[in-house]
């Protein structure tokens, strides 16, 4: 019988994302949130003798440039291989349409949340409104965590290479004292989906995403096993030489 897949997404947490655009705000303050605007259905493979779930769940954050362009992805964790399988094929096949800012495209990186449901031969992808009423039909040990926890971590990642970002002028400042942006560390420590908040100083948040994207890190490991985490980084602009906290 051929599996039918039916299916929805959610979109959540929209920030700036550190892509090639004329603005450097989040989508909480866009005139246009990103769009998908065409879809593949998501595939789930099939597998000889070996039944699928009743229900399964993929997160995953996904950076789209200023252009539209998908520029990276990450899977933050899953509930069966074959269900992150479909959805992270599916994403890179989608076509996206850029967040606008004052008019001008913007690059953002959001959080797609994926949920299956299977009957018999037919597998559904959902989308509900309240991500805690549909873990319910989970247990804990069987959601596989790719970002893990800081607390899960042996150490703290350190930096191996640190780059401060360049100096901005008086007149650019706005008052803003400085930057904090957000961040994953991959197994390799390179960071990845950097991003800021909207209320942050539009010309610091473009110097302080340059910076960040060239500073390294130890990889991170939780038992042994190399492991991606979320992070932060204030950059003080205050200072007459940029000073990272």
């Amino acid at each position: 019988m051929k599996t039918l897949l039916v299916f929805a997404l959610l979109l959540a947490g929209l920030v700036l994302s550190p892509a090639i655009s004329p603005a450097v705000l989040a989508a909480e303050a866009a005139d246009q949130k990103l769009m998908v605007i065409q879809t593949c259905e998501p595939s789930v493979r099939q597998v000889i003798a070996e039944a699928l779930p009743a229900y399964g769940q993929v997160r995953l954050v996904i950076n789209v440039d200023g252009t539209g362009k998908l520029v990276d992805w990450l899977l933050l964790d899953y509930t069966n291989t074959r269900f992150a399988d479909a959805a992270v094929e599916a994403v890179q096949k989608w076509t996206y349409k850029a967040a606008i800012y004052k008019g001008a495209p913007i690059g953002t990186r959001t959080t797609l949340v994926f949920n299956f449901e299977t009957h018999g031969q037919v597998v559904s992808m959902t989308c509900l409104d309240m991500f805690d009423s549909y873990m319910k039909n989970f247990t804990k040990d069987r959601v596989v965590q790719c970002v893990v926890p800081g607390r899960e971590l042996d150490a703290a990642p350190k930096p191996l290479v640190k780059v401060s970002p360049s100096a901005v002028p008086a007149e650019l400042a706005s008052g803003a004292s400085g930057v904090l942006v957000d961040f994953y560390i991959d197994e390799t420590g390179r960071p990845r989906m950097a991003a800021v908040d909207v209320k942050e100083n539009d010309p610091m948040a473009m110097a302080s995403l340059a910076a960040i994207e060239q500073w390294r890190f130890t990889p991170p490991t939780s038992k042994g096993r190399p492991v991606t985490v979320r992070a932060s980084q204030w950059f003080d602009f205050s200072k007459t030489t940029v000073a990272a906290k």
